[in-house]
Formats: structure tokens, sequence, C-alpha cells
């Protein structure tokens, strides 16, 4: 049920104090110090900082944004990187596209024309009352059953990227009712 064998959870239950108390790999410390590889942009501590800045601040997070930020502080490490490189420009750019999707910035996708819709939705008055009414003369222009208030929806018109137009969606304040067949509706509940 869990996904292991039976045996596994009371091994693990049995054994928890050397689980817990791991150190790492007796065989491979030798290998792992430093740990990790040596970071090749300067204070790249900080650019994740401004990145995450620029996002939350609802900006675009750009190649051209990043190396800004690199300028203002270490415009020699960016002459020498390009020195030594045989495209310098366009290896830093690389290098800073990778920087920016290995720490949770990745780049924009494609999206499949089908997937891609542009929405519009308009107000809509029908059932518009009379502005004017005629009367006899000297009579009055009461008329029964009559409303003052025209009534109004909306209407949400959507196009797919790929030029698909899909049904109209009616919205309507009110209760359902029995509205012509064929059609989409979507109701929406008259606040009090």
């Amino acid at each position: 049920m869990t996904g292991y064998s039976e045996s596994s959870v009371p091994e693990w239950i049995r054994d928890k104090p050397s689980l817990l108390g791991f150190q790492g790999s007796k065989t491979r410390k030798k290998n792992a110090r430093p740990n990790g590889a040596k970071p090749i942009i300067p204070d790249s501590a900080d650019l994740v900082t401004y990145l995450k800045d620029l996002r939350r601040d609802e900006k675009a997070v750009t190649s051209s944004q990043t190396m800004q930020f690199l300028r203002a502080g270490h415009m020699a490490w960016i002459q020498d990187y390009m020195a030594t490189r045989a495209s310098g420009y366009n290896s830093l750019l690389r290098l800073l596209q990778k920087f920016a999707d290995r720490h949770g910035f990745p780049s924009n996708e494609y999206i499949a024309l089908d997937c891609l819709y542009n929405a519009d939705e308009t107000g809509v008055q029908y059932d518009m009352c009379p502005s004017k009414m005629w009367a006899t003369r000297g009579g009055g222009s009461y008329v029964a059953n009559s409303e003052t208030h025209s009534y109004r929806m909306t209407t949400l018109l959507t196009v797919r990227a790929d030029g698909a137009k899909l049904p109209i969606l009616f919205v309507i304040r009110g209760v359902t009712a029995d509205y012509p067949e064929g059609r989409f509706y979507a109701m929406q509940e008259k606040r009090g």
C-alpha cells in the first residue's frame, strides 16, 4: 500500500539511530571536498536576490537585467570572461541564461496556438424600456406589467490564437430560465 516492501518499515525503525546519524559516505568524502562546483559568476547569491526582487515587483527578468547588475560592480570580471572565450558575448549570454534557469527563472517556452486564448467581455442591454410613452390627450401614460429598467447581460467572446472562434458565452444575472438551446449560458446570482 505504501509502495515499500513490508520488511522495509520495520528495518527503518530498527536502524533509526544510524540513519539519523549518517554523516555522508566515507568512501566519497575525499572526493567531495569542497562541496559543489566553484561559482563562476561573482556575487551569485546577491544576483539571485536581485532577480527575485525584480519578479516580486512584476518586472521582466532578462539577460540584459542580469548584465546590468553585473556591470554595476563586476565590469572587470565581464571583460575577463569575454576575453577568454571564442565568442565572448554569446558565451556570457548562455551562462546567464543557464544561471537564471538553474535558480528558478526558466525562459518562456513555446505555447501551442490552440492553447492561447484572447477573450473580451462586453455588456449588452436588451428589452430597452421606452424613454417616452404616448398617451391620449388628458389620459395617463401608465402601462401594466412594464419594467422601468432594461435587462443586462455580459457576453464573453473568445478566439484562439490559431483563429478558431469559440461559441459566445452569455452571463446572465438572475435565475435559470428557458433559454434557447445551442448556446452557452452562465447564471450569476443576484446580489441582495
